[in-house]
């Protein structure tokens, strides 16, 4: 594989190879021709591949050039490209690779092949992934090994199943796990639990003891200074939902002043204060004006967690130890635990909206004034060179000013109607009184849920060019 990788950055115009985990972790990367090491999450990465979901392949377009991201049984590939002159070679590449790693002997021999060639953080990530395919023989180097609990562990097992003792296959497995739990490793526990159900997928008694021994490790794990911070939280979830979201959210701290997110950023993750403060800061009429400062038990970024739109304020520390939920990982959870979701975002609720902190502050972070509107308006989805992809869609307007428009469009799925966050697109604007469409090309800035019931959905557009004021009268005056 790392073979590959090197080929794939001796590509002419291609300035940038990575091996990311299905987390964002960085297992590999080649920059300028020289290979750097890897092992740390990157936060941009991270984000990504979660608003990817899953997704088998994805393009990211810059003025300059573009990212080309593969799915494969690895993780995923991302390639750099200045200009597009590689862009289809490149493509038959991922293809290729994706489909002789389809093969799982193929899989696991590649996987063996590049254990002895990562760092630990590495070889742990690649041995969980030996275990997640039910890999039966396990030919690991001795530190791979010891990365998923021991060589002589396994080494048990494995006799125990050539010796036609299933059972006790089941019960060495079952100490490890709680060994595990008790160490709060709780991965390697969970990942031990879908090995059992693979030697045995009608051991369903000792599967669900497994999940709940896994569970009660979790809660205990949680300190009594985590739940008096999250004592309301704890309150409207349960106390496994609550043990869920804290381990789906790792901590990171910030440093006094260090910003953690930018205005303009799209960050879909949720900020949950658990020491130091955050301050919500805005630039207005050229100044910069605090919004909001949140403490410990508070929780920030709502808005562009459960609804996709852009940062439009800074969050800046003050000594800030946050703990950081991406949006993949609740959904993640939905199956564990499916109410979580809902309940959270019901919490978060009671926190103020950033227009609502504007409106408090008696300032707008509008630079112009947005009038009611109405009437129909067809959208064409443009690529990122501004060419037209052939896609369109109707819907109805809801706003409009110099700057930009709102408007409604139908969706059957909710992921449908994020995808179109950092779209461009070019909006042919019919008010009821005006002759003659309008046109404008623009960019998605905000998807919110305008109509559950309906499957509505409001897109908030900000125009290249801004409308004259003249016709941003005559387009809002039927409205009037």
């Amino acid at each position: 594989m790392h073979s590959f990788l090197r080929k794939l950055a001796r590509v002419t115009t291609v300035q940038e190879v990575l091996l990311l985990s299905f987390d964002g972790v960085v297992l590999y990367r080649s920059l300028a021709g020289g290979e750097l090491p890897g092992g740390e999450e990157n936060p941009a990465w991270a984000a990504v591949l979660d608003n990817l979901e899953g997704a088998a392949a994805a393009e990211f377009c810059f003025a300059d050039g573009r990212y080309c991201l593969r799915r494969i049984p690895l993780g995923v590939i991302a390639v750099g490209l200045r200009g597009d002159t590689a862009l289809v070679a490149i493509r038959q590449a991922f293809d290729s690779v994706a489909e002789k790693l389809a093969d799982a002997a193929m899989c696991r021999k590649v996987l063996q092949a590049m254990l002895p060639q990562m760092d630990e953080g590495g070889r742990t990530y690649l041995s969980a992934l030996l275990v997640r395919q039910g890999e039966e023989q396990r030919a690991l180097a001795p530190a791979a090994q010891t990365a998923v609990g021991g060589g002589d562990d396994e080494a048990e097992v494995q006799a125990a199943l050539a010796g036609g003792d299933k059972q006790l296959a089941i019960e060495l497995i079952m100490e490890k796990i709680g060994r595990y739990a008790r160490g709060h490793r709780f991965e390697e526990a969970e990942r031990l639990r879908e090995r059992l159900l693979e030697i045995d997928p009608m051991a369903l008694l000792a599967g669900i003891r497994a999940a709940e021994l896994i569970e009660e490790e979790k809660t205990a794990s949680i300190g009594l200074d985590v739940q008096s911070t999250w004592k309301d939280l704890l309150r409207s979830l349960s106390r496994e939902e609550f043990a869920a979201l804290y381990h789906a959210a790792p901590e990171r701290s910030y440093v006094d002043g260090e910003v953690v997110v930018r205005h303009g950023e799209f960050n879909a993750s949720l900020f949950l204060v658990n020491g130091g403060q955050v301050q919500m800061v805005a630039e207005s009429d050229g100044r910069q004006v605090l919004l909001w400062t949140y403490g410990p038990g508070e929780i920030v970024g709502a808005e562009n967690f459960f609804d996709a739109s852009v940062w439009t304020v800074d969050v800046v520390s003050r000594g800030a130890q946050l703990s950081v939920l991406r949006r993949g990982r609740l959904i993640a959870l939905k199956e564990s635990q499916p109410a979580l979701y809902g309940k959270l975002q019901d919490y978060c609720a009671r926190f103020p909206t950033t227009g609502a902190l504007f409106q408090k502050n008696r300032r707008s972070r509008r630079v112009h004034e947005r009038r009611r509107a109405q009437g129909r308006v067809v959208i064409d989805l443009l690529d990122n060179q501004g060419s037209d992809t052939g896609l369109t869609a109707k819907g109805e307007l809801l706003d409009l000013s110099r700057g930009g428009v709102a408007l409604t469009l139908r969706f059957s799925k909710k992921k449908s109607a994020a995808a179109l966050l950092g779209k461009m697109i070019r909006i042919h604007l019919r008010p009821k009184s005006a002759v003659d469409p309008l046109q404008r090309t623009g960019t998605v800035m905000a998807v919110r849920c305008h109509d559950f019931v309906g499957n509505e959905y409001s897109l908030h557009v900000r125009f290249e060019t801004e409308l004259p004021g003249n016709e941003v009268t005559q387009l809002t005056s039927a409205a009037r």
